[in-house]
């Protein structure tokens, strides 16, 4: 039995409001039709995340028939694969300082691929032919979450972490210790869970990093369409 197929069947196993990593199908009472509703898993609809309202059907046993083989839910499950193959995280920064390079190389980026399983990309990770802005807007759109460093108050990583906010995607902001507690950050960033760091204490660092990625992860819940 082909991965599409299977998958199509666990996504229609109970009709009702049983969500699964592709979707569900549940009755619309205004309608009194049976609607199939799709995770949107790299924002290609709505926001990665969100549910879609995609086919309806007039009863329950022709939404058990037809669910699983709906040309929706063949492209929600090749968007779900897609998901699967880039689970991955954006990194925003300024490039060229050197504690920042070090921590970021050295220790984020071996860090949460060893604990959580997550690459991290910057833009350097992912340069090629193309028009540099179209470039790093997708490789966010496709990000399940940005870490922005606003050290230096970099314009490029404020932008950056806007525009992950503004697609819905947890923004994890990061600042050296020092010139946060000095300075803080911008006044519309400043309210928001920051993680400081220093070279002096990586280990604590990076483990507060890890449990703030873990808790925002875990907090995240699927917007309905």
């Amino acid at each position: 039995m082909s991965s599409i197929v299977w998958h199509g069947n666990r996504l229609i196993q109970k009709v009702g409001n049983e969500e699964s990593e592709l979707g569900y199908v549940a009755l619309d009472e205004h309608t009194r039709t049976y609607v199939l509703w799709l995770k949107d898993h790299v924002g290609a609809f709505v926001h990665k995340g969100a549910y879609v309202r995609t086919e309806t059907w007039s009863s329950r046993d022709e939404a058990k028939e037809k669910a699983a083989a709906s040309p929706s839910a063949f492209l929600a499950h090749l968007m779900w694969m897609r998901n699967l193959e880039s689970k991955y995280g954006f990194l925003a920064m300024k490039y060229g300082d050197h504690d920042l390079e070090l921590l970021a190389t050295s220790h984020i980026k071996p860090a949460l691929a060893s604990e959580l399983n997550y690459e991290v990309r910057d833009l350097r990770d992912v340069a090629r032919a193309g028009i540099i802005d179209e470039i790093m807007r997708s490789t966010i759109e496709g990000a399940h979450f940005v870490i922005a460093d606003l050290t230096h108050d970099n314009n490029g990583a404020y932008w950056e972490a806007g525009f992950a906010e503004g697609l819905g995607i947890p923004v994890i902001y990061v600042c050296e210790s020092k010139k946060f507690k000095a300075m803080s950050t911008h006044f519309d960033t400043n309210h928001l869970t920051t993680v400081p760091w220093g070279l002096d204490d990586i280990e604590g660092f990076t483990k507060e990093l890890i449990d703030t990625i873990r808790r925002t992860m875990k907090d995240r819940t699927p917007a309905r369409s």
